[in-house]
């Protein structure tokens, strides 16, 4: 099996939307294909499953769900390594800020400061 390395979650108070991307260190999951393509698509479906349903009981929106499978000693993950993405097309959400609306990544670094 695999097991969870990180995970990250971005969200807005202001908008109520969500991204989640989950990072799994998959080298005996996927790789060695110790796990048939029909359990793997089962768990896929499972995560699904479990972060639309917990993010809608807090009152927000799942836009992305973005899983990626990374090997590396390194929790740096190159931009070249796609995430499979499981709920959505894009790993963004949007972050309203007084008049203005973002595009936020879950890789962006966003700081704000209001006077």
């Amino acid at each position: 099996m695999g097991f969870w390395r990180n995970l990250v979650v971005r969200d807005s108070a202001n908008t109520k939307q969500v991204i989640a991307s989950p990072f799994l260190i998959s080298d005996v999951v996927v790789a060695s294909a110790q796990v048939e393509e029909a359990s793997y698509l089962q768990i896929k479906a499972d995560l699904r499953l479990l972060f639309t349903s917990f993010f809608a009981e807090s009152g927000y929106s799942l836009q992305c769900l973005a899983l990626t499978e990374w090997n590396s000693a390194s929790d740096c993950v190159p931009t070249n390594v796609a995430p499979v993405y499981l709920l959505g097309e894009r790993n963004v959400y949007c972050e309203k800020i007084l008049d203005k609306t973002f595009m936020v990544s879950s890789s962006a670094f966003l700081q704000i400061h209001i006077p």
